[in-house]
């Protein structure tokens, strides 16, 4: 039975997730995420990655699906400098691992560290009828860079070369190999048979189609998350379970690094040093203790600890200076806690200007301290952008929406394969 078959009929899929390591980090909870909406669904999942972290193989799913577990694949430890792999090798290697799964759909997420071949996407055609590449930042697209920040090469006709202004920057590329890259993937994702892009947002999916313009069958399935876990608590208890002072709007921050050009971590200080009176700043992730002023909170590598933080908190603030999504504003809001932002990349796809959200121009530091007092001076708004972010999250974020959103999505595009196998025959 066919992949269009098997949709219209609701006959639970065989689905395979691919990527580096596994659940760790913000794509890494993403892909997590993705795999609650298909077991939500009552699909059959598994994951390949190179290796999961500690903490993130523990995690267990619920779900009328069914969870095989994850397979992996130590060979593809970027960071084992002992492990020398060819492309051929490594694209042999995926898919003996991946066959044993029997994929109706393979989805990749970032495979940022080497030995990750680009090449490893059409491949795995030879498996599964629908294979698609998961956009959780600007990588697959360019010529080795998750971010460009201000360089347009990407989407010029010469593209990403060996004049890249960022090559040893993570995920590092020796220059004189980043011409290659970038062609390579106009071979691999341009042209009607190309391997369809998926983006975490609008945003994501516009920067793809500046840089390769004839993108088959793009589409956006936004993340979302576990609203029975992320959701409003006891503020009180909270903070007394975190050591947070009562009496005080509690502003709180934080990304997976602090210290990361790219969360805009250069903000935080001048806005902490300035946070209006009344206030005390809290501050989460690695490298939380650089900020001074503030109550810091490690790293937390279990999400269910990730709540408690948000239920503590009154006002969230996201200084991303570039960002493909935002799951720290999306978790805030599940939580009722408004966020006060730039105005930049998905954010706002999110972060919504007036109902749950107050933004601010990119660098405008002075707007996002005016926005924290106006929460601070009106209790009621407060309160009423927290409901309404609850809102959008149940609305448009929920784990039930997302299994739906990918259902849609994958009807699409067996409507789509369909037709160009019609226009073959």
């Amino acid at each position: 039975m066919n992949l269009s078959e098997k949709l219209r009929k609701g006959i639970p899929l065989r689905v395979l997730f691919v990527n580096d390591i596994g659940f760790q980090f913000g794509a890494g909870i993403g892909m997590m995420r993705q795999i609650q909406a298909f077991l939500g669904r009552g699909d059959t999942v598994m994951l390949l990655c190179c290796q999961q972290g500690e903490v993130e193989g523990n995690i267990r799913f619920d779900g009328p699906g069914d969870w095989l577990g994850t397979q992996s694949i130590p060979q593809f430890n970027y960071r084992d400098k002992s492990q020398v792999l060819t492309p051929d090798f490594a694209v042999e290697l995926l898919l003996l691992k991946a066959a044993a799964a029997y994929p109706d759909v393979v989805i990749f997420g970032n495979l940022h560290g080497k030995p990750w071949p680009v090449r490893l996407l059409p491949a795995m055609r030879r498996l599964a009828p629908a294979v698609i590449a998961y956009m959780h930042d600007c990588w697959y697209v360019t010529g080795r860079c998750a971010y460009p920040g201000e360089c347009t090469k990407y989407a010029s006709p010469e593209g990403c070369d060996d004049k890249c202004p960022t090559p040893h920057e993570y995920p590092q590329l020796n220059p004189s190999l980043i011409h290659a890259a970038w062609q390579e993937r106009r071979a691999i994702f341009g042209g009607p048979h190309g391997i369809p892009l998926v983006a975490n947002s609008d945003w994501t999916l516009q920067f793809a189609r500046n840089s390769i313009p004839d993108l088959p069958m793009p589409g956006v399935v936004h993340l979302s998350l576990d609203t029975n876990l992320f959701k409003p608590g006891d503020k009180a208890a909270a903070r007394r379970a975190l050591g947070i002072p009562e009496g005080k709007l509690i502003v709180t921050a934080g990304a997976v690094n602090l210290t990361d050009e790219r969360k805009g971590g250069k903000y935080l200080q001048t806005i902490f040093n300035s946070l209006p009176e009344g206030t005390q700043g809290v501050v989460f992730g690695h490298n939380s203790h650089v900020i001074k002023g503030v109550i810091p909170i490690a790293l937390q590598r279990d999400q269910s600890l990730m709540p408690l933080v948000f239920q503590a908190s009154d006002v969230f603030v996201n200084t991303a200076v570039t960002e493909a999504f935002g799951m720290t504003v999306m978790e805030a809001s599940a939580c009722g806690v408004p966020t006060c932002a730039f105005r930049v990349g998905g954010i706002t796809e999110i972060a919504r200007d007036g109902q749950n959200a107050r933004l601010a121009t990119l660098g405008d530091v002075n707007g996002l301290l005016a926005n924290i007092k106006w929460f601070r001076d009106n209790p009621e708004e407060l309160a009423a952008y927290g409901r309404r972010g609850r809102e959008i999250v149940e609305t448009d974020f929920s784990i039930q929406r997302h299994g739906e959103n990918w259902g849609k999505y994958l009807m699409q595009l067996a409507d789509y394969q369909e037709g160009l196998a019609e226009k073959a025959a």
